[in-house]
């Protein structure tokens, strides 16, 4: 009733002493919304609101190996025809639920119109080292008038990700300290534009060109499509048997999954090499701007130039390393051979006063 959000709920709840239901003092905003969205707090439970399948085929593109362990089944919402209704005892009306229903609809539009674009300057490039993970921005306020601290942390630390068991003990990283330390690190390579002009040009000079294999990704991806259609208009019609019906399927699915993410590889690559032509064909304006704006760069353009020139941050336990999409001096040939460098020069951690 008065417009709280899901963090200050958390925040009242631990100013009273209100423990969780195994002990903790502090609650989990999902817990909160998990609670704030069941039905069977009405007096009408559903049942199952939920089933384990199995994972689709492939694996969800991430940064930086090794892969991380995957459980062999997955849980996924039933939908509300599958569902039976249960009499349970109401513990909050009807009316209160719906309210808290158009509470959370309201406070998820607004933050959605409050958040422009990415919240941290790092996001999308941090990864793990030592477990592939992606690395994930925070920001904590503080209270009496202190400045918020932002920090970012491996998702492998997560223990709820995971089966309830850390795969990584990588460290956090302080958000303002480390942000300032890549940002010095571009900012010294974009000040010999020709050295980046020459690195563009190289790519392009080495670029296949037109793209043969597209035309024959999107057939192909066209014939799968027929032929799952077909499949289950047989197996709907009774024209095929179950048993014969679902490993046939799951092999069209999982030869559609590798297409569809081979055609999208294509298209990235296409997409970066338009990128690198048409970077090259305005550098005078574009070196002439990053000189004029460099030190006045706003959130927005730095997260651009990030972009543009790093593939990714490597973070280890007592380093970072930068891997760049260009060939500044003095890098050297990554032992991968990917045609990406690496920085020499990692920042060691140090502790801080």
């Amino acid at each position: 009733m008065e417009g709280l959000s899901l963090g200050e709920v958390v925040d009242r709840l631990a100013e009273r002493g209100v423990s969780t239901a195994t002990g903790k003092s502090r609650w989990d905003r999902a817990t909160i919304r998990g609670i704030l969205t069941h039905p069977a707090y009405t007096g009408s439970a559903k049942y199952p609101r939920s089933r384990l399948s199995p994972r689709k085929p492939g694996r969800r593109p991430k940064r930086g190996d090794p892969s991380l362990p995957r459980r062999e089944k997955v849980a996924s919402p039933t939908s509300p025809d599958e569902q039976y209704a249960i009499t349970v005892p109401a513990i909050v009306s009807p009316e209160l639920f719906a309210t808290v229903a158009e509470r959370l609809e309201e406070n998820r539009r607004r933050y959605r119109h409050q958040k422009q674009g990415a919240e941290f300057l790092l996001s999308g490039l941090l990864v793990c080292h030592r477990c592939g993970s992606a690395y994930c921005g925070h920001r904590l306020k503080r209270r009496h008038g202190r400045a918020p601290y932002s920090y970012y942390h491996c998702l492998g630390t997560d223990k709820y990700r995971h089966g309830g068991e850390a795969i990584c003990s990588n460290a956090s990283l302080n958000g303002d300290r480390w942000e300032a330390v890549v940002w010095s690190d571009v900012c010294s390579l974009l000040k010999d534009p020709q050295r980046l002009r020459r690195e563009c040009q190289r790519r392009l000079d080495h670029s296949p060109g037109e793209d043969v294999a597209m035309p024959h990704l999107e057939k192909s991806l066209a014939q799968l499509k027929r032929r799952m259609g077909r499949l289950i208009d047989a197996y709907e019609n009774g024209w095929l048997d179950k048993s014969d019906f679902e490993p046939r399927i799951q092999h069209v699915r999982q030869r559609l999954a590798r297409e569809q993410e081979a055609l999208a590889q294509r298209q990235r690559e296409q997409a970066s090499e338009a990128e690198l032509r048409l970077l090259v064909g305005q550098f005078e304006t574009f070196t002439q701007h990053i000189a004029d704006g460099l030190e006045q760069a706003d959130f927005e353009t730095k997260r651009r130039l990030l972009r543009l020139l790093i593939h990714r941050i490597e973070v280890d336990q007592d380093e970072i390393r930068i891997v760049y999409k260009v060939q500044p001096h003095p890098f050297v040939p990554s032992p991968a051979k990917r045609g990406v460098l690496q920085d020499c020069l990692n920042f060691r951690e140090t502790p801080s006063a």
